[in-house]
């Protein structure tokens, strides 16, 4: 999955659950912890979510 989908899909499932750890997501998303975090830190630069 490229990260921009990656993106959408976090989006996704931090609307649908409120609070989601970074364990679980690389879990859902079938990826490294390492691989989440950078994926999160844009969206948390951008105000798009709440660390």
């Amino acid at each position: 999955m490229i990260h921009s989908k990656r993106h959408g899909e976090i989006l996704r499932l931090l609307n649908e659950e409120g609070t989601i750890t970074i364990a679980s997501l690389a879990d859902r998303l079938g990826v490294s912890l390492e691989t989440v975090r950078r994926d999160v830190k844009p969206l948390t630069n951008d105000g798009s979510i709440l660390k």
